[in-house]
């Protein structure tokens, strides 16, 4: 059994859109993103009226990577 690792995510505000490695992930933050390989993913956070957010996130096996009170921007 391969050991994985998870990213915590939380926003403010809350319910933006997650997209990891460009896919559209199902759950919005707050959020835990579960069973991931060790590796570098990139995440972008994008809600309607805010500036998007994107950052590389390392991921470690057994580890939690925490990406959490993220501030989105308005556009305005």
């Amino acid at each position: 059994m391969e050991k994985t690792g998870v990213i915590s995510l939380a926003t403010i505000p809350p319910d933006a859109s997650v997209y990891i490695n460009d896919k559209l992930f199902p759950e919005k933050p707050p959020t835990v993103i579960r069973n991931l390989s060790q590796d570098i993913y990139s995440i972008k956070l994008a809600l309607e009226g805010y500036l998007p957010w994107e950052k590389a996130v390392p991921v470690y096996k057994t580890k939690a990577t925490a990406a959490e009170n993220i501030l989105l921007v308005p556009e305005k």
